[in-house]
């Protein structure tokens, strides 16, 4: 089962939810509002440039 993020209208709030595949709707743990699942965009680095991937994490070494 995968993590979806969900958002409740009623207390405002984003939760990170691990539910089955498909479900849109489910019901807040905190108020018992209804939580609608948000889209999700995951990054994929495959297709980059050579070492484009990488050049982030070695700008935040520190020297």
């Amino acid at each position: 089962m995968p993590f979806y993020t969900f958002h409740c209208a009623k207390c405002n709030e984003n939760k990170d939810e691990l539910v089955p595949m498909g479900t849109e709707i489910t019901t807040c743990k905190e108020c018992g509002g209804p939580t609608v699942k948000q889209p999700s965009f995951r990054f994929n680095a495959h297709g980059l440039p050579n070492g484009f991937a990488n050049t982030r994490s070695q700008s935040r070494k520190k020297e």
